[in-house]
This record gives structure tokens, C-alpha cells and sequence, in this order.
């Protein structure tokens, strides 16, 4: 779960410089894990429950998946083993998440084109990297 917090910190990094540079404002993750969880959970559409979700998809989930998939992923080492896991991770929020929260697969209801996709997946891939990079270092250091 190190390494998934990592992850999910560095990630997090990017996410808050999109949203301060006013970079494509209709890709709002966190207002949208917001609503999702109030629709479901019946928890308030507020960002702390948005980065909270953020978090627990991050750390929790997304984290010990890769722990428990990375050594018998046949990729190279751990940061290209966790970028394809994160690739994969994309996936899944293009085609489960985004339709969830009503704005279509790969985003396409939001009227930003291609963007979202590219956004997110670069994204994606900056989790993957200081995920891969940390679990390798910690496994190393084991």
C-alpha cells in the first residue's frame, strides 16, 4: 500500500496543477467520484468525499492489485510492469467509471474531445510510474 500511496500523492500532484491552470475545467475527477459516491453511498457531494474515493481507489485498490498482479506480470522491471497495470487502470475508468458518472465512454460527454482521454491516461501513467518506481525500490530494500 506504500507504493500505492505514492502513487496516488503523485497523481494527486498533477490532478491540482490541472485544476489551478484551469486546464480543460469540464474534467473535474474529483467532483465526479463526488457524485458518484452520493448517488451510491448517499455520502455528500462534497471534494473532501471525491478526494477521499480518489484515495481509496488509489491506495487501497488499485495498490494492492498491482502487489498481489506485479510479480506475475512478464514485463521488464516494477515501473514497466505498473505503467501497462496503470494503462489498464485507464481502461477501466474510460469504460466503467466515465459511463457511471454520465460522461460517456472515454469521456466523450464532455465536450472536450480527445482531450479527456489523453489527459487522463497521461495521468494514469504518472501513478503508474511512482508506483512501479516505489514497489521496485521497496522489494529491493526487502
Amino acid at each position: 500500500m506504500i507504493a500505492g500511496l505514492v502513487g496516488t500523492l503523485a497523481i494527486s500532484v498533477f490532478m491540482v496543477a490541472k485544476a489551478v491552470s484551469g486546464m480543460m475545467p469540464e474534467l473535474n475527477t474529483i467532483r465526479m467520484l463526488a457524485d458518484v459516491g452520493q448517488r451510491f453511498f448517499g455520502t455528500p457531494e462534497i471534494p473532501f468525499f471525491g478526494w477521499f474515493y480518489h484515495a481509496v481507489i488509489g491506495i487501497v485498490a488499485w495498490g494492492n492489485l498491482f502487489g498481489a498482479a506485479a510479480d506475475d506480470m512478464p514485463f521488464g522491471p516494477y515501473w514497466v510492469r505498473a505503467l501497462v497495470f496503470s494503462t489498464l487502470a485507464w481502461l477501466v475508468m474510460m469504460l466503467g467509471f466515465m459511463p457511471v458518472a454520465v460522461a460517456g465512454f472515454f469521456g466523450a460527454r464532455l465536450g472536450a474531445g480527445v482531450g479527456v482521454a489523453v489527459i487522463t491516461l497521461l495521468l494514469h501513467w504518472v501513478f503508474g510510474l511512482a508506483l512501479g518506481l516505489t514497489y521496485g525500490r521497496l522489494r529491493r530494500a526487502a
